[in-house]
């Protein structure tokens, strides 16, 4: 029936899509969502393909049709996660209080909201209350509500790294580490606190360790090798031309 072809042009999709056939792969999800309209999963996948194709408004667009087929939290949360890239941090704020309510409704009540949901309003509203003391409130809630959560102990890092309290966030980059280690990031977070900081020994180490990680981490080597690259601009710039020896 429908369904059954719906579901079918779906998997086909996604599987093109990630083989990297992109624009085929969205044309049949787009068929998808016409043989069953009520399809979430293929409205969002189409509105997903389209971010990453930096359309951003006719994602919008097909999140408005999800939300016509649905009131699912994770709508909110995806286009949420587009406001934030568009850097209306405002609206992102909105769709995540609507998904957090949506989640709190759920048979799991507030239990129920994923970590995820918290540290992504903990991140819109960090970026929308740039001035107010206030601005930490939603991480430290999520931090209080998922401490060993990995993303919520690194986005509360990186925020306080941005606002100078490097002692407070490489204590949850540890954390971190402990929680995940095989992830890098905590480590390459940490080198970043410690270039902050003007401890380029400290930072090459954790870049270091990151790639020991995952030796794929895209992240330790660009750190690692800008930090180079400043190290010898500033021989080279203190250093004259006295290199004959």
């Amino acid at each position: 029936g429908e369904e059954e072809a719906a579901l079918a042009l779906n998997q086909a999709g996604t599987f093109l899509y990630l083989s990297g056939r992109i624009k085929e792969g969205l044309r049949l999800l787009q068929d998808s969502a016409a043989k069953r309209p009520g399809l979430v999963n293929s409205l969002l996948k189409v509105a997903g393909l389209y971010c990453d194709m930096d359309e951003k408004e006719e994602a919008l667009a097909w999140f408005d049709r999800a939300l016509g087929a649905s009131d699912s939290p994770d709508i909110y949360l995806h286009r949420a996660q587009l406001y934030l890239m568009k850097n209306e941090n405002r609206l992102a704020a909105n769709d995540l209080r609507r998904c957090e309510a949506r989640h709190e409704a759920g048979p799991g009540g507030e239990e129920g909201v994923p970590a995820l949901v918290r540290a992504t309003l903990g991140i819109a509203c960090f970026k929308m209350d740039m001035g107010s003391p206030l601005r930490l409130r939603q991480i430290e809630r999520a931090h209080r509500l998922h401490p060993d959560n990995v993303e919520v102990l690194l986005f509360y890092g990186e925020m306080l790294t941005q606002v100078g309290d490097f002692k407070k966030a490489l204590a949850l980059f540890r954390r971190a580490a402990e929680v995940s280690p095989r992830c890098p990031l905590p480590f390459v977070n940490a080198g970043r606190a410690y270039l902050s900081l003007n401890d380029h020994a400290a930072a090459r180490a954790h870049f270091a360790r990151a790639l020991a990680v995952d030796p794929l981490c895209s992240a330790a080597y660009l750190d690692l090798g800008q930090l180079l690259l400043n190290r010898a601009a500033a021989r080279q710039g203190g250093g004259g031309g006295g290199g004959g020896g």
